[in-house]
């Protein structure tokens, strides 16, 4: 009956993991063809069938598939992110690898064959890094944004004379005339500035279920078009701002009408979106 219970623990952990790798490969962009699922289910069914002294090794080797793919997810997460997601993503992975450490440090092996001294320590690791890595991801509002590639929809780039000078779209909507999306965000703001007595611009607008992020440098305004106003991605408008203003200064400068020189505009979409 004692080992019933003890397999009945592993095998409960590794569906809790199933679980996780299942929704960790939906997001993950590698082609991962469910092996991540596929192969806790097995070792979940041979924990089921196998003698108690194969059942450390069979954790062992499921402790170092989650390792890999939380490892991968993380890498992916933290490509993609800026400013606090970032943050909380690396106490995350701190927190992580705590508790892996712990984990394996309080394997049966470890007792029987080490010292209690290191059981006892990796059990204590094993709470800590797991308390760590829940409270970020509880605390944190910010990991919500994680998914914020999914909302991304148009990029402009205006002049600050209205003209559209860049754009590009992330996904395909209904747009009868990007110039004239241009010309009226662009008049929207100018109005705004005039009706507030100020020479900042907007930051935010909403329209319908539509979010337009803005950031303003010398010559021109950039905008997303998005359907969730996250902070990461105003933080990457800003970003693309910034680069966008220091690698074209010149030609926005003295613009004349060519937007060709632009076009390589598309190297620091790929790089920051």
């Amino acid at each position: 009956m004692h080992i019933l219970w003890i397999k009945a623990g592993y095998v409960a952990m590794i569906l809790a993991l199933v679980a996780f790798y299942f929704a960790m490969e939906r997001v993950l962009p590698y082609p991962t063809h469910h092996a991540f699922s596929i192969s806790g289910i097995i070792i979940a069914a041979l924990i089921i069938v196998s003698p108690s002294h194969l059942m450390v090794y069979l954790a062992l080797t499921m402790t170092l598939i989650t390792l890999f793919g939380i490892v991968l997810f993380f890498v992916h997460s933290r490509r993609g992110t800026t400013g606090e997601v970032r943050r909380d993503i690396n106490r995350m992975t701190i927190g992580f690898f705590v508790a892996i450490i712990g984990f394996m440090g309080r394997a049966d092996f470890v007792y029987y064959n080490i010292s209690e001294f290191v059981y006892l320590a990796g059990a204590a690791l094993l709470v800590l890094g797991l308390a760590v890595f829940g409270y970020v991801m509880v605390g944190s509002p910010a990991m919500a944004e994680l998914d914020w590639r999914t909302h991304l929809i148009r990029l402009y780039v205006i002049t600050k004379g209205g003209v559209l000078v860049y754009y590009h779209h992330f996904v395909d909507i209904q747009v009868k005339a990007q110039e004239l999306t241009a010309a009226g965000i662009s008049g929207i703001q100018s109005l705004m500035q005039e009706a507030m007595q100020s020479d900042a611009g907007l930051n935010h607008l909403s329209i319908g279920d539509y979010e337009i992020l803005l950031a303003h440098s010398d010559d021109s305004t950039c905008v997303l078009l998005c359907t969730r106003p996250y902070r990461v991605l105003l933080n990457k408008v800003v970003d693309f701002s910034n680069q966008f203003q220091n690698l074209f200064d010149s030609e926005l400068r003295s613009f004349g009408g060519d937007i060709t020189p632009f076009k390589s505009a598309s190297d620091i979409v790929d790089a920051l979106f």
